[in-house]
């Protein structure tokens, strides 16, 4: 995002109900604007730039919780500049890990950042959906020319404890387990869940199994299990 003369990572863009006013929020100050959520060390142990790429997140605001326990929990994805590569021209950066950062509400002050070194190598936080007092959320394994769908589930008011993970009939505890839900989709995606839970999951996406330039824009209907309160164990 451009903020005045300068260029931020990452920003958050609240709209008011009522007013259906648009309000961004940064980080910095109005003179020097930052990104909302920068990473702990904006240069690495090589030398090189360090920045996030905001993912998706979830509010967490339920009318019995105390105020002050509020939040939003939103996963970013930490990337680093590489050494410069003609062949490589724009693309000169790599993907490190996801970030899980905590917001309060209602002001969106940054809490916490806590990096999920899990060892998959998923890009988590492409799409976030609460489940009751879980969260369902998605990953994406990009192996380059293929990408891959998977899927984790968490707590809904401490999403940094113990993980499940989807697998081929139901959840288990060690990432080992998990299985690929899809293949060709792309880094973002969107996940929308039918009206009867029953019903399945639709997801929005890019086929990446295309030439890249020319991915087109796919819907996988709702026979694709991507969640279920049923398979629980």
């Amino acid at each position: 995002m451009l903020a005045g003369e300068q260029w931020v990572n990452n920003c958050i863009v609240v709209e008011d109900i009522e007013s259906g006013e648009l309000r961004t929020v940064l980080g910095g100050t109005p003179s020097e604007p930052d990104a909302l959520v920068s990473p702990l060390n904006k240069v690495g142990p090589d030398g090189l730039s360090r920045w996030l790429w905001a993912g998706h997140g979830v509010a967490v605001d339920d009318a019995d919780l105390p105020a002050d326990q509020r939040r939003v929990w939103a996963w970013f994805n930490d990337y680093q500049a590489t050494v410069p590569d003609e062949e490589k021209g724009e693309w000169d950066f790599a993907w490190v890990r996801p970030i899980l950062v905590e917001l309060s509400l209602p002001d969106l002050r940054v809490l916490s950042r806590n990096p999920i070194d899990d060892g998959t190598g998923v890009q988590w936080g492409a799409s976030v959906h609460r489940d009751g007092d879980e969260l369902l959320v998605y990953g994406v394994a990009d192996e380059g020319a293929d990408k891959h769908l998977l899927l984790a589930m968490t707590s809904a008011t401490q999403p940094g404890g113990p993980w499940r993970y989807r697998t081929t009939d139901g959840w288990s505890t060690r990432a080992g387990d998990m299985v690929r839900l899809l293949t060709g989709v792309g880094n973002e995606i969107s996940v929308l869940r039918m009206p009867s839970p029953d019903d399945g999951w639709l997801v929005i996406t890019s086929d990446t199994r295309q030439e890249f330039g020319t991915w087109p824009i796919v819907v996988y209907g709702p026979t694709i299990r991507l969640g279920h309160s049923r398979d629980r164990r």
